[in-house]
């Protein structure tokens, strides 16, 4: 591999998806990771003291919300470290295995961040931003805008669920394209405030009547009542990271609305679906939503 980096260590920090998305500052942001909020995609990659253009990790992403930021699995968050106090700046990132994190050095200027990472856990920190000589990684990463956000010509008919007969639960979100009789289904997980996202594009029959969509869609988060619902012709469940939730913002509390007392946490969040191709005859497009998540608190009694 060029520049001999440990594919290991810096999968633990890009996301594994291509795209486009869109970044958003988290309100909980510290003064010392604030500067580092949003989405970047990388751009140029060095190592050695030359410009690799066919790089493992070329076009790549990297989430940053709060303190936290995203691995190779956009679902998953770990602490990252960083001092600005210094110059150059430093950060320290966790590996997978929780051993010594990877020590590197960045900058910000012009809306371009440039890391540079050492190779391994195990070798110095970087002093400088030059590869020559040595086996660092240097990512230049370019600050993804709602600009760069593809813009939909006719937005999808959108279904939110956040509670069935017996209360709160994981926020179910039906998108439905009906000119190419395709739905994108996102699940966010409400267990924590990590707010994993599970994502499936449901595909159907060409011929059915757009109408018949919402049969298929009424039965998967009531009692089946529609019998005669169509089923898909084929379902392709994406990618871990395909839609990511990029800030998360805590808005009150409720009670449970179930037969089951309990607290709960309310959150608007802002998922970005990143745009693919699904199939040759159907291309996701791009959008970023706000959606609210109720996160389990403190259970509190159920009153008679």
């Amino acid at each position: 591999m060029p520049g001999g980096i440990n594919v290991v260590l810096l999968s633990v920090l890009l996301l594994s998806v291509t795209g486009t998305g869109v970044a958003y500052a988290d309100e909980q942001q510290s003064s010392t990771t604030g500067s580092l909020q949003g989405l970047w995609r990388v751009t140029a990659v060095e190592s050695g003291g030359k410009t690799v253009t066919e790089h493992p990790y070329s076009d790549r992403q990297l989430l940053v919300r709060g303190s936290r930021l995203s691995f190779a699995q956009a679902d998953v968050l770990a602490e990252y470290q960083a001092d600005t106090s210094v110059v150059p700046q430093q950060i320290d990132i966790p590996v997978s295995d929780g051993g010594k994190p990877l020590q590197g050095i960045y900058r910000l200027a012009d809306g371009v961040l440039t890391l540079c990472l050492a190779d391994t856990a195990a070798s110095p920190r970087p002093r400088d931003f030059s590869t020559r000589g040595t086996k660092h990684v240097l990512l230049t990463m370019q600050s993804v805008q709602p600009s760069d956000l593809q813009q939909l010509s006719a937005p999808p008919e959108k279904l939110e669920i956040r509670h069935s007969q017996l209360g709160y639960r994981s926020t179910l979100v039906f998108y439905s394209f009906a000119d190419a009789r395709a739905i994108l289904v996102l699940r966010v997980g409400n267990g924590d405030e990590s707010f994993p996202v599970q994502a499936a594009v449901h595909l159907f029959s060409p011929e059915l009547p757009a109408a018949d969509m919402r049969k298929w869609i009424n039965n998967q988060h009531s009692d089946g009542l529609f019998f005669d619902a169509p089923k898909p012709e084929k379902t392709i469940e994406l990618a871990v990271g395909s839609c990511p939730v990029t800030v998360a913002k805590q808005t009150g509390t409720s009670t449970n609305p179930g037969p089951v007392g309990g607290e709960y946490r309310d959150f608007s969040v802002r998922v970005v679906v990143q745009g693919r191709r699904v199939t040759d005859a159907f291309s996701l497009p791009s959008f970023s939503d706000s959606l609210r998540v109720h996160v389990a608190g403190k259970p509190v009694a159920v009153k008679n």
